[in-house]
């Protein structure tokens, strides 16, 4: 499964942010690992796409299941949590909430086929 946190940068952080993004994409794989997942990368919405979520791009993420998702709420009482935290509090927006998403594969999908 994929999931897509989204996010939204704060303002004249761009360039500090995509600065910090190449600096720490070790310690985003290395976090992604605590937690069983792994990190696909940081993604910025083109052409506006974003906008119906609120955010401007997404932090990506491969989840092999939905236990991983429990198992990751561990990896915040570390110290690499804190670090990235602590950052991330610097450049990112946190009064507008913004959707997370998560993707799974069509042929995986449990479809409802109505009654």
């Amino acid at each position: 499964m994929l999931w897509l946190d989204t996010f939204r940068v704060k303002e004249k952080k761009s360039k500090e942010f995509q600065d910090w993004v190449k600096a720490n994409k070790d310690n985003l794989a290395k976090w992604a690992e605590l937690a069983g997942w792994k990190f696909k990368g940081v993604y910025y919405f083109a052409l506006g796409t974003g906008s119906m979520l609120g955010a401007h791009a997404c932090f990506m993420w491969e989840v092999p299941n939905y236990a991983a998702i429990d198992k990751s709420m561990g990896t915040f009482k570390s110290p690499l949590d804190k670090k990235i935290s602590v950052a991330l509090n610097e450049l990112l927006e946190s009064g507008m909430p913004t959707p997370s998403l998560i993707l799974k594969p069509m042929e995986l999908a449990l479809l409802y086929e109505g009654t």
